[in-house]
């Protein structure tokens, strides 16, 4: 995967790969392996349907994931999300959440494209 590229959407590479050991297969993979993760739709889905309770619990899921592989800046997005809905603050979690949903695709295809080259 080139690194230029990752950087650009929002993932920290440097930071990922030292949170993998430096190894940058491993770190790749687990960045692979975020294409198939369900805790995004499960909390676009909840979102749709304004079922908070489980948009919280999938949301804290998806923070925890874009942590751990250094995605920067839907990690920061989930967080607010999260913190919005901890705080029943349901206005800001519209526009939020359509932040995330967009982070969430520009990453997604972004990985699934390095991924086959």
């Amino acid at each position: 995967m080139n690194r230029e590229v990752l950087e650009a959407v929002g993932i920290d590479y440097q930071q990922g790969l030292k949170r993998f050991s430096g190894v940058k297969d491993i770190y790749e993979k687990y960045l692979r392996c975020f294409l198939s993760d369900t805790h995004f739709n499960e909390a676009f889905e909840a979102f749709r349907q304004k079922d908070y309770k489980t948009l919280e619990s999938a949301a804290h899921s998806c923070k925890g994931l874009a942590g751990n592989l250094s995605m920067t800046t839907l990690y920061a997005q989930y967080a607010m999300v999260v913190q919005s809905l901890r705080d029943q603050n349901y206005a800001k979690i519209d526009e939020a959440m359509c932040r995330a949903q967009k982070i969430y695709e520009t990453i997604y295809n972004t990985i699934e494209a390095e991924g086959k080259n």
